[in-house]
C-alpha cells in the first residue's frame, strides 16, 4: 500500500513540474490607433482609454506610433501621460519608461521611419507638386517640360540618384560647354533646349569631374617584389551550388543586405597588424590606404568605413560577401575585414591604378590606349563578369574608375558595393541602381533587368577607353540619363579609326533591346577578342600614364614658382 502511495505522490509530483509555467517576461501589447478629425475620436483605443481621453490632446509616443499622433495641446497633456502610464498594457519592461516620462516635460518623440512621398504632376502652368529645388535642377539640367509631363515616375525615381563624390570634385569651378557633336534633343525632331550654366547645379547632378588620385608618382615608395597572389577561380559545380542556394534561402539576419557582419570580420585590433600607411584614395565611403601587413611584408589596400555612415553600412554585407565569394584572377581579391571603434577596415589586393586614371592623364589631347588594349580590358572585364553572372549576380556599376590595373598587367573589376543577387523568386530587379553615363536604357526606365545591364554599361566602358569620356559627359548627368533612355548612345566620333570587329563588338554590347544583347559568355567568343593586348602590352600603358603624370606635376609646379617670383 505504501509503495502505491508513493508512486501516486510521485506522480503528482511529476505533474506539478509540468504545470508549473512561468510568467511571461518582457511582454508588450502593441496597440494601432488612428485619429478619426471628422468626430474626434481614437479608433483602437481600449474603451477605458476612449471615454477619458481629449480629441485634441496627445497620445505617449512610447505606446502608439508618432506618425498616428494629431497636433499636441500642451494643456492636457499630463492627464493624459498619468492615464497612459497608469495602464497595465504595457509590463514590467516598460516601468522604468513611464517613470522617465512623468518627469519628462515633453511627451512627443521626433518622427521616425518617415517618408516624403512627392507626387508630381505638370500642366500647362509648369510643374505642380515640384519641389522647387528639384525644379531648379532640372532645367539648369536641360529637361524640359515636356519630358517631365510625359515621364513623371522616371523623374521622381531619377531625382533620388547621384553622382558618385569622386566624379564632382570640382563642380563648384567648372562649367562644361552644353554642345555634343551629335543630336542631342530630347523632344522628337525637336530643338535642343534653352541651357543654363552647369555650375549652378549641387554636387551629385553637376557633369562628371575627376581629381587624379592615383598613387602611380609614389609606386617606388609602396612597391614591393612580392609575388603575385594565387586565386584559385576553378570553383567546382557544388560549391557554386550552395552558393546559388543560400541566394534563395529565405531573408535571415545574414541576407546580403544585412546590415550584420559580425560573423565577417576579424576580431584582432588591425592597428597592431598593419603598417607605413600611405592615402591612396578618397573613396565613395571613406579614405582608401596602401599599408603593409608586418608579418608578410605584403602591400595591400585598406579601406576604411566610418561606423558612422549608416548608408554604406547597410550595404556592407553584400560588398564583402560578394567579394569574398566570387574570387577569381580578373576580380579584386578580399583578404579580411576588421572592426574597430570608430570604423570598419576592408582590406584586398592593393592594385596600381585606375583605368579613370589612366584616360584622365591626357583628357584633352585625346586617350593613348590602342585598340589591343582596349580589347585585354574588355576580356578580363568578360571573364570576371561571366563568372559574377553564373553566380546569379549583377555589378550594376561597370566604369571605368571600377576597373583597376598592377604592374603584372592584371586587369581586375573592384568595388560590388551597388551588387545584386538574383534568386528563383526574384529573378530579375528594377530598382533605379548606377552611376549616370553608363546606366542601360531599362535601368534608367525602371523596368525590370538582369544581368544584361552589365553589358551595356561594358559597352559605355568601350566608347570610353575610345575616346577618353563616356558619351554625353557634356551634359548634366539628369539630361545624359533622359538622352540614353530616349536616344541610345551616338555612334563613334571618328569611326574610320576603328577596326571592323571592334565597331561589331561594340554594336552587340549597347544592343537597346536587352532580349537581343548577347551575355558576357557569348561576347568572349567574339573574334574582336581573339588578338589582345599581352602582359608588356598593359605595363607600357601605365608606365607611359606614370611619365605623363610627372610631367603634368612638373609643369604644374614650374608655373607654382614662376608666379611666386612675378608675385610682389
Amino acid at each position: 500500500m505504501s509503495s502505491k502511495v508513493s508512486k501516486t505522490s510521485s506522480r503528482r509530483q511529476h505533474v506539478e513540474k509540468v504545470l508549473d509555467i512561468g510568467k511571461p517576461t518582457q511582454f508588450e501589447h502593441g496597440i494601432h490607433v488612428e485619429y478619426n478629425k471628422y468626430n474626434g475620436k481614437y479608433m483602437g483605443l481600449p474603451d477605458v482609454w476612449q471615454s477619458n481621453l481629449p480629441s485634441d490632446d496627445v497620445l505617449n509616443t512610447n505606446y502608439i506610433n508618432p506618425n498616428l499622433v494629431p497636433s499636441p495641446a500642451s494643456t492636457r497633456s499630463k492627464s493624459v501621460r498619468r492615464l497612459l502610464s497608469s495602464s497595465k498594457v504595457v509590463m514590467s519592461s516598460q516601468e522604468e519608461k513611464t517613470q522617465t516620462l512623468r518627469k519628462s516635460p515633453s511627451v512627443i518623440g521626433k518622427p521616425y521611419n518617415v517618408q516624403h512621398n512627392v507626387h508630381v504632376q505638370v500642366d500647362k502652368y509648369g510643374f505642380r507638386g515640384l519641389p522647387p529645388e528639384w525644379q531648379r535642377i532640372l532645367q539648369v539640367s536641360g529637361v524640359p517640360e515636356e519630358v517631365v509631363k510625359a515621364n513623371p515616375k522616371t523623374v521622381e525615381r531619377l531625382m533620388h540618384l547621384r553622382m558618385p563624390d569622386s566624379l564632382q570634385q570640382d563642380v563648384t569651378n567648372k562649367t562644361r560647354p552644353l554642345k555634343s557633336p551629335h543630336s542631342a534633343s530630347l523632344i522628337p525632331n525637336g530643338p535642343d533646349t534653352t541651357q543654363h550654366p552647369t555650375n549652378e547645379l549641387p554636387i551629385g547632378f553637376a557633369p562628371p569631374s575627376r581629381a587624379r588620385n592615383s598613387k602611380l608618382t609614389h609606386l617606388s615608395t609602396i612597391k614591393t617584389n612580392e609575388p603575385p597572389p594565387r586565386i584559385d577561380s576553378n570553383v567546382s559545380e557544388e560549391q557554386e551550388n550552395e552558393i546559388l542556394a543560400e541566394a534563395n534561402s529565405e531573408n535571415t539576419h545574414l541576407a546580403l543586405d544585412s546590415g550584420f557582419i559580425d560573423d565577417l570580420v576579424d576580431t584582432a585590433d588591425p592597428n597592431t597588424l598593419y603598417t607605413d600607411f600611405v592615402l591612396i584614395a578618397e573613396g565613395e565611403s571613406g579614405p582608401m590606404y596602401s599599408a603593409k601587413h608586418i608579418t608578410t611584408s605584403r602591400v595591400v589596400a585598406i579601406k576604411k568605413i566610418p561606423r558612422t555612415a549608416v548608408e554604406k553600412l547597410s550595404k556592407i554585407r553584400n560588398e564583402l560577401t560578394t567579394m569574398k565569394m566570387s574570387r577569381h584572377p580578373n576580380v579584386v581579391e578580399y583578404i579580411t575585414s576588421y572592426m574597430t571603434e570608430e570604423e570598419i577596415w576592408v582590406v584586398m589586393e592593393c592594385m596600381d591604378v585606375s583605368l579613370a586614371d589612366i584616360l584622365s592623364v591626357h583628357i584633352e589631347e585625346g586617350p593613348h590606349m590602342k585598340e589591343d588594349q582596349i580589347g585585354r580590358v574588355a576580356r578580363d572585364i568578360l571573364r570576371a563578369l561571366s563568372r559574377i553572372h553564373r553566380l546569379q549576380r549583377i555589378h550594376r556599376d561597370i566604369r571605368s574608375d571600377n576597373v583597376l590595373l598592377n604592374m603584372r598587367g592584371e586587369v581586375k573589376l573592384a568595388d560590388f558595393s551597388h551588387c545584386a543577387q538574383l534568386t528563383k523568386k526574384h529573378p530579375k530587379r528594377n530598382s533605379v541602381v548606377g552611376t549616370p553615363y553608363w546606366m542601360a536604357p531599362e535601368v534608367i526606365k525602371g523596368v525590370e533587368y538582369d544581368s544584361k545591364a552589365d553589358i551595356w554599361s561594358l559597352g559605355v566602358l568601350l566608347l570610353e577607353m575610345a575616346q577618353g569620356d563616356p558619351p554625353y559627359v557634356e551634359y548634366p548627368p539628369l539630361r545624359a540619363l533622359f538622352l540614353i533612355a530616349s536616344n541610345g548612345l551616338p555612334p563613334l566620333r571618328e569611326p574610320d579609326l576603328w577596326s571592323d570587329s571592334f565597331k561589331d563588338f561594340l554594336s552587340k554590347c549597347t544592343t537597346d533591346d536587352p532580349a537581343v544583347r548577347p551575355d558576357a559568355a557569348t561576347l568572349l567568343k567574339h573574334p574582336f577578342l581573339h588578338s589582345v593586348g599581352i602582359t608588356h602590352r598593359m605595363v607600357e600603358l601605365i608606365e607611359e600614364t606614370r611619365r605623363f603624370e610627372i610631367l603634368q606635376q612638373e609643369d604644374a609646379e614650374t608655373v607654382t614658382e614662376e608666379l611666386a617670383i612675378g608675385s610682389p
